[in-house]
């Protein structure tokens, strides 16, 4: 939001400056026609009043020009402070613009950290599902065991009860 006000008031301020550029210029060419005018040779009582008509509009022309002198003059100052005011906001949105950047660097790393003991708690939870299998296999391979020999006893005591039975074994 801030970016597009500084470059609206970046456009603003160069579309004026480039206005008082050209105003000034069109002054100086009218100001440079004037003073070249030839003048055309006079008879004595035409001369006089078409010299004071001429020295009249000359004088009314410089009135004017000053006149808008003064209001450029005027907006020069108004465009000065502006352009004045957009370089401090554009400081100051350049020191917020190192902020942000800093802060996305501090993000960024922390995220690369987050990521990394994110991959080494998935890493553990492998090895441990895996030791989980294991020790569920060797659970069942003891108690496969178990009832193996709990076979084999019954089948021991069986065949010694046999035997006493038969006097073969005391």
């Amino acid at each position: 939001m801030q970016s597009h006000r500084v470059r609206e008031r970046e456009r603003i301020g160069s579309d004026s400056v480039e206005t008082v550029l050209g105003i000034v210029v069109l002054l100086v060419l009218v100001a440079c026609g004037l003073a070249s005018v030839p003048m055309p040779s006079r008879t004595a009582g035409d001369n006089l009043s078409v010299s004071l008509r001429r020295d009249r509009l000359r004088a009314a022309e410089i009135q004017e020009l000053r006149t808008r002198d003064s209001s450029l003059e005027t907006e020069l100052r108004k465009l000065s402070k502006a352009i004045d005011a957009t370089r401090s906001d554009f400081a100051s949105f350049r020191q917020v613009h190192d902020t942000l950047i800093t802060q996305v660097a501090t993000a960024t790393a922390k995220l690369q950290e987050f990521e990394s003991k994110f991959q080494d708690a998935k890493n553990q939870t492998t090895k441990i599902n895996e030791y989980a299998t294991v020790q569920e296999q060797l659970k069942k391979e003891r108690d496969e065991a178990l009832a193996q020999a709990k076979d084999a006893a019954e089948r021991v005591r069986e065949l010694t009860l046999r035997l006493q039975r038969a006097g073969v074994y005391p």
